[in-house]
């Protein structure tokens, strides 16, 4: 964590960037200072109740930087002395997201289902069952995954493009993860016009061609590859969509053709 300095006040420690930290943006320079003047109040005015935008706002910049030991400190503290305040409820959904960064599964799922008992109208509702059966699926408990996924699919019905769509996407992926790949190109199927995100169709597209690849439906999955190698210039799965490609030549004994995709492909990497 270069660039930062700890300073010890008590059993606290709070942590503030150093002048001579390399702001490149005049944004950069303002949240900086911004962050200093919060530091200053935590310590100068401890008790004053409007303290907890200071830990808030902390957290988040702690959060942005990746620093998510930290970020958790600082929303567990708005979260503990200050339950009644506006930041409260995020400050309580961020908690899980910390947990989620650092790997505590159990951790996060207890936050977000605390969210949910605390909050249970809440927009962010859905977003917390989604982060739940992640974790679960995360896990290997994908049965339980997909009874989450389920219950928001039940009672979203209406946001077909918005929960439902999301959750849809996410019982496809856990499907795959179970060897179920049937009934992950159905889900993937019904849900990839849905996502506004061109990464998510993207991918959508991609995990197609790799379910029919992996039920050995080489021709198919090599129509789907191809297509979404002609479409998506720059696509995550650009690589490894080629060379499953070539793997469909070479499955159905077009020797010649293989050889022509793994050659390309080489000369892309090569690039």
């Amino acid at each position: 964590m270069r660039g930062l300095e700890f300073i010890q006040d008590n059993d606290v420690i709070f942590v503030t960037s150093l002048a001579k930290f390399n702001l490149e943006t005049t944004f950069e320079y303002y949240r900086d200072k911004s962050v200093q003047l919060y530091q200053k109040a935590q310590i100068k005015y401890p008790n004053d109740q409007r303290i907890v935008k200071a830990y808030f706002e902390l957290g988040n910049y702690y959060y942005d930087l990746g620093f998510y030991f930290l970020a958790l400190q600082e929303y567990q503290i708005v979260v503990g002395k200050h339950r009644s305040s506006q930041e409260a409820k995020e400050a309580l959904f961020k908690i899980g997201q910390c947990y989620d960064k650092l790997k505590d599964s159990e951790s996060a799922r207890r936050a977000y289902f605390q969210f949910l008992c605390s909050y249970p109208k809440d927009p962010l509702v859905s977003d917390a069952f989604l982060s739940i059966g992640d974790s679960l699926a995360g896990q290997g408990f994908y049965y339980k995954a997909i009874d989450i996924y389920k219950k928001i699919i039940h009672e979203h019905a209406e946001d077909v493009t918005g929960a439902v769509a999301n959750a849809q996407f996410r019982m496809a992926r856990t499907y795959m993860l179970m060897g179920d790949y049937r009934n992950a190109i159905q889900l993937f199927l019904r849900v990839r016009w849905k996502h506004s995100s061109e990464q998510t169709r993207s991918e959508i597209e991609y995990q197609i061609g790799n379910c029919l690849y992996l039920l050995n439906e080489y021709q198919d999955a090599g129509n789907v590859f191809g297509n979404y190698l002609a479409s998506e210039q720059g696509g995550e799965f650009r690589e490894n969509a080629g060379f499953l490609l070539g793997d469909c030549f070479y499955e159905q004994s077009n020797y010649f053709g293989a050889f022509q995709i793994f050659q390309k492909n080489n000369r892309e990497l090569s690039r």
